[in-house]
């Protein structure tokens, strides 16, 4: 409103400079004689201006409307580029969290002597081929994101051996959807690195993964050492960069939600998933 108004200022002003000019120079020059100046009386000067000053503000208009669109393509262009920086920031956040906590359970499996660390270093060893090969894709497909989660609980597992009671149920109806790599591990992790390995007796998790209608929906639940529930309650940094991931990607189509219920800490995260 005030660009507009100050359009009329501008052209208010340009009208009585031309008829000055018109009176004043023009007139004397050609005609040889000074008329009265009257601004707003005189309609051939108004329309003669007009028509000088239409094709004008025409090209003009057409500038600025150029200038606003390729300035818009720009911002534009930089908001993706910031985008993809911070994204792909947050993903190399995820690679060390989970690649510590995957050497940690190994090293507790060399210390006890185990039979199945072979076993745990090459599943270890496709943890780290998905990750080098895989980590920086924009979408992977679900059926190789569920195999990254499947290799994992299998290595916990050899890590606690018998003490641990695991439900793990796996409901994918197509493996060919898409979603973003490493989105569910973070929260998996958490099952065992806040939940089992700081409980000291009935050492109980269940993880549960399910597709329908669309979405991709994750439940995890375990255990935790009452003295620990501040720490429970406060995701890590783990957790908070795949939120943000998360917040990035869909907006506020996905769902996160974690709750303390007695001694069962659970998470619920659901999402839309592309085919």
């Amino acid at each position: 409103a005030i660009r507009f108004l100050l359009y009329l200022i501008y052209l208010a002003i340009s009208l009585v400079l031309y008829r000055a000019f018109l009176n004043l120079i023009s007139w004397p020059l050609i005609m040889n004689h000074s008329p009265e100046f009257y601004v707003f009386d005189h309609v051939l000067s108004a329309y003669s201006f007009l028509k000088v000053i239409t094709p004008l503000f025409l090209l003009f208009g057409i500038i600025s409307v150029v200038k606003s669109y390729e300035m818009r393509l720009k911002n534009e262009a930089l908001e993706k580029e910031k985008y993809k920086a911070e994204l792909k920031y947050l993903r190399a956040q995820i690679n060390p969290h989970f690649l510590f906590n995957t050497l940690n359970s190994l090293y507790v499996l060399a210390l006890d002597k185990s039979e199945y660390t072979p076993h745990a270093i090459a599943k270890l060893s496709s943890l780290f081929r998905y990750i080098l090969k895989n980590s920086l894709e924009e979408y992977v497909r679900l059926d190789m994101e569920v195999k990254i989660l499947r290799d994992y609980v299998d290595l916990e597992r050899l890590r606690y051996s018998g003490k641990l009671k695991l439900e793990f149920k796996i409901d994918i109806i197509a493996g060919s959807c898409l979603i973003p790599p490493l989105i569910l591990l973070p929260f998996v992790e958490n099952v065992f690195k806040h939940g089992v390995s700081e409980a000291v007796e009935d050492i109980f998790a269940v993880i549960q993964l399910k597709q329908k209608e669309g979405q991709l929906e994750l439940y995890c639940e375990n255990t935790f050492d009452s003295s620990c529930t501040t720490e429970m309650a406060e995701s890590g940094q783990g957790i908070q960069n795949v939120l943000q991931r998360l917040e990035m990607i869909y907006k506020d189509q996905y769902h996160y939600q974690q709750q303390l219920l007695d001694n069962r800490y659970c998470v619920t995260v659901s999402m839309p998933i592309s085919s």
